[in-house]
């Protein structure tokens, strides 16, 4: 597998929120989701946003890629799993 750049994990995760999959987690915040993967799901940060554009990507321990991030304000934490092979 290429190394997942920002872009192509952003463009995974509006493909996959505009298809309607992916899920609201939990949490009040992106920061929060990544905490949660992390600790509870052997999680692995892969990708830090660095703005409310970017997505956050964690690839947990059971081998599944999830993007977090919020709608364009930067509220709303969504989640969606993705593959960059797709």
């Amino acid at each position: 597998m290429n190394k997942l750049t920002m872009r192509e994990a952003t463009r995974l995760y509006r493909e996959g929120n505009n298809a309607g999959r992916g899920y609201a987690p939990d949490a009040e915040d992106i920061d929060e989701v990544v905490r949660d993967l992390v600790n509870n799901y052997e999680g692995e940060v892969l990708l830090d946003r660095t703005n409310s554009d970017e997505v956050a990507v964690v690839l947990c321990g059971d081998g599944e890629m999830v993007a977090i991030g919020g709608d364009a304000m930067g509220r709303n934490v969504w989640a969606v799993k993705i593959s960059p092979e797709s």
